[in-house]
């Protein structure tokens, strides 16, 4: 192993993107955990904005915090794993830039499960949104047509309604801990295992699809995909991919929502879902 990768028991990864007053209240809140193993916080920037910069900066009160500000917006993906670069960790948690937590001990429990379910991939908590629902962040593996069609008037047909509430998920039991397909990504944590095995994230998908990318190949690792309710965290709920047709023809980031979202129906498309 090379001498300037770090050797750690968990990587937190922060990737701000316009957020940068919510991400200092994220990286405070990460701080005030009660863990008993080595962590390290890395706080990378697509913004290329200075305000945010000179916001970001500001974190580097914290002990062993590492910052990164890139030049152009490297995508989420790409981004995620340039900030897991010299890193060899045992668990690679993703932590959007709206997360906040407010108990001390949601890291050490997720992973303490993790420690003791070795055939465990994948874990992500309960989310609460800022309107204080419970965000849907469990879904059925993506569908490029029914992706397409959800967002026109077709969404409101019988048959589509009932294909749309499955992806959703919106009949799932969120007090339940269980096994799932996938899991978003605003909050995940990933075995070092699996993230070193498939070499961290797919890099032909750009902002999207991350997400069921790497719980699609947990399942077909043997690994399984839980979602945890016992422990919470809290985002803001806005989805920067949300918008009808409409929207599509004007907004870049729901077109790359659908490119990515080909990428991953070209990829798959002969195989058989894992779970």
């Amino acid at each position: 192993m090379e001498t300037n990768v770090k050797k750690i028991k968990v990587l937190v990864m922060v990737l701000n993107f316009n957020k940068a007053l919510r991400v200092l209240e994220g990286v405070r809140d990460l701080y005030s955990q009660k863990i008993d193993f080595d962590l390290s916080v890395v706080v990378g920037d697509n913004s290329c904005n200075e305000n945010e910069r000179t916001l970001l900066e500001s974190l580097g009160q914290y002990p062993g915090i590492k910052l990164m500000f890139f030049e152009k917006n490297l995508g989420y993906i790409k981004a995620h794993n340039v900030m897991s670069e010299n890193f060899d960790a045992d668990y690679y948690v993703t932590y959007n830039p709206d997360i906040l937590i407010k108990d001390s001990n949601v890291l050490s429990e997720l992973i303490n499960y993790m420690e003791n379910n070795k055939d465990v991939g994948v874990i992500a908590p309960k989310q609460i949104n800022d309107d204080g629902k419970i965000a849907m962040t469990v879904r059925g593996w993506p569908n490029l047509i029914l992706q397409f069609a959800r967002r026109t008037f077709l969404r409101n047909l019988p048959v589509l309604k009932q294909l749309v509430a499955r992806d959703e998920m919106q009949y799932l039991d969120y007090s339940k801990v269980q096994e799932v397909p996938w899991l978003q990504a605003s909050f995940n944590c990933v075995r070092g295992s699996l993230w070193k095995e498939v070499g961290g994230h797919d890099e032909r998908y750009f902002l999207f699809m991350s997400d069921p990318e790497i719980c699609w190949q947990s399942w077909k690792q043997g690994l399984k995909v839980i979602y945890y309710p016992k422990v919470t965290v809290y985002a803001d709920g806005l989805r920067i991919s949300a918008g009808g047709i409409k929207t599509f023809f004007k907004s870049w980031v729901l077109r790359q929502h659908l490119k990515d979202s080909w990428e991953f129906f070209k990829k798959h498309l002969f195989e058989k879902k894992p779970f």
